[in-house]
Formats: C-alpha cells, sequence, structure tokens
C-alpha cells in the first residue's frame, strides 16, 4: 500500500513508457479510460484501464493493476475485471499487474477445474536500476528504488530512504 499512490500518480504521466519498456508492449499511444465502479458484487474498479494504439495500428485495452504485495485472489479479481471490460468496450484485453514488492508466490496464470487465465506479471524488483536511470526514460525514475541495485544507487547519491 505504502508504494501504490505514489505510483498511480508516475504512470498517470507516463503511461506509454511503462507499457512500452516495464511490460514489453509496443505501444505508441495510451489514454486512460475513465470508467465507474460496475454494480458487481465488489463494485471494483480497476487501477488503470487504458486505450492503446499498438505500432501495428490495431487498438487494445490494457487493464493494469498495480499491485504493493501479492495476495492469491488478485488473479480472480483481475479476471472480474477483464471480463467487465471485454463486454463494455467490445475489444481484446491485455491484462498486466505490475509487482512493485518481491512475491515468491506471484505467478503469471491462474486454473482452476474450468478455467485457465494467462496474464503479464511485471515484477519491477528484478529490472537493473542503473539501466534504466542509463537509459530512461525519466519518468520512470521514480521507480528505480524498488529495482536491482536501486537503494545501492540512492546511497552512493546521497540519498537515504
Amino acid at each position: 500500500m505504502q508504494y501504490d499512490i505514489a505510483a498511480k500518480v508516475v504512470l498517470s504521466r507516463c503511461k506509454e513508457a511503462v507499457l512500452s519498456v516495464l511490460c514489453n508492449l509496443p505501444v505508441t499511444s495510451a489514454f486512460l479510460l475513465e470508467t465507474a465502479p460496475q454494480e458487481t458484487p465488489s463494485l471494483r474498479r480497476s487501477d488503470f484501464v487504458l486505450r492503446a494504439t499498438f505500432e501495428d495500428g490495431t487498438e487494445r485495452l490494457i487493464l493494469l493493476e498495480l499491485l504493493s504485495s501479492w495476495k492469491s485472489w488478485i488473479p480472480i479479481r483481475t479476471l472480474e475485471c477483464r471480463c467487465r471490460h471485454l463486454l463494455e468496450e467490445n475489444l481484446p484485453v491485455i491484462s498486466v499487474l505490475l509487482l512493485l514488492t518481491p512475491a515468491g508466490s506471484a505467478t503469471d496464470c491462474y486454473t482452476d477445474e474450468e478455467v485457465h487465465y494467462r496474464y503479464r506479471l511485471v515484477r519491477i524488483y528484478e529490472f537493473e536500476a542503473e539501466e534504466i536511470l542509463r537509459k530512461g526514460p525519466e519518468c520512470l525514475f521514480p521507480f528505480i528504488p524498488l529495482m536491482k541495485g536501486g537503494e545501492r544507487l540512492f546511497e552512493e547519491a546521497g540519498y537515504h530512504a
């Protein structure tokens, strides 16, 4: 929870860079869809629903969830949101879970007796901080302390968490 607010601010200003650099999606533009909570038992709203145009000219929705920690029910909640947006927007949906802190139990799929659901699990903490610092873009710099070697870079620069 402590990272959620800051990460959401960064994402609201850095959508294309997060999608192309961190999520490896060839996006040329993306804009946030304003959606209201739906009349489901959870009245859940997605963190970010983006309508994105890809390099090949196709459009898709990207359902992007920010996670400061992993819970076993997250894939089911994300699947619920994905189904709702598929019905509403009638566009293909890419589900991305952006995990900010290490979690050994995190996985990139959910399976039960009837459903097999695969999504992109992006582990921010596995990115090399020095590479992001060297290559940019600058709007991703707030994520550097969460990446490999990020704390060391901050200590070298004289910052203390």
